[in-house]
């Protein structure tokens, strides 16, 4: 049993919670036990979260596939062969912090309001997702679903209050990124094309194209900007 904050709940095998160890908890214990304790930094978890406050001391449903996920998650981090290399860590370490809002945002509290924080924090781990794959051109909306195991039409549905799409929003973060480093006399031993390339682009008609609509200028003249 774990009690914080005047909520309870009870963990079987396979289960897990959150808890917050600089406010006062009880764990009880009726039987013998094992426990794995991931120790996370509030720095890292709170500003991912809607109201962490309100989620230690309950449970993800044992039905729901991202509950599944993030067991695995957990798993993971205890075989020594998969974090030996600082790269494999890193990734395993940004991935758990990235399922944590969205499988403890899905308990249902009021359903309609956490419907929305919900996609909310979905959509801001979307777009941190695009940011660290932007170099990637083979980036697209079926990677970004995987990465959050939901459904390819859902990744579509989250960009449907933000006047905007996947597509999109890959296309202004790539064009901003170019346009700084365009703009940045330490990559001038660097071509346009070497530069656009970097960030993901394969054509650059293309690329100069959408650069010219975005800022109203050719990247040449922007790079020759004072």
């Amino acid at each position: 049993m774990v009690h914080q904050a005047g909520r309870q709940v009870a963990l079987d095998v396979g289960d897990y919670t959150l808890v917050d160890t600089t406010r006062p908890y009880v764990l009880s214990f009726e039987d013998k036990f094992e426990q794995l304790c991931v120790k996370i930094p509030k720095s890292a978890l709170h500003p991912l979260m809607y109201n962490p406050q309100c989620i230690t001391a309950v449970k993800p449903s044992s039905a729901s596939g991202l509950h599944q996920l993030g067991l695995n998650y957990i798993k993971a981090l205890m075989v020594p062969d998969l974090v030996s290399h600082p790269a494999n860590e890193e990734r395993l370490v940004q991935n758990f912090l990235g399922f944590l809002p969205i499988i403890f945002n899905e308990i249902p509290q009021k359903k309609t309001i956490d419907d929305l924080r919900s996609k909310s924090i979905q959509l801001d781990i979307l777009y941190c997702f695009i940011e660290k794959n932007l170099a990637n051109p083979d980036l697209s909306p079926a990677m970004a679903a995987e990465h959050l195991d939901v459904s390819l039409r859902y990744i579509h549905k989250l960009f449907e209050n933000s006047d905007s799409s996947f597509g999109r929003t890959v296309l202004k973060y790539r064009l901003e990124k170019c346009a700084d480093e365009l703009g940045n006399p330490l990559y001038n031993n660097k071509s346009i094309a070497e530069i656009a390339f970097q960030w993901g682009f394969n054509d650059l008609s293309h690329f100069g194209r959408n650069f010219k609509k975005q800022y109203d200028c050719t990247p040449r003249n922007w790079r020759q900007m004072p």
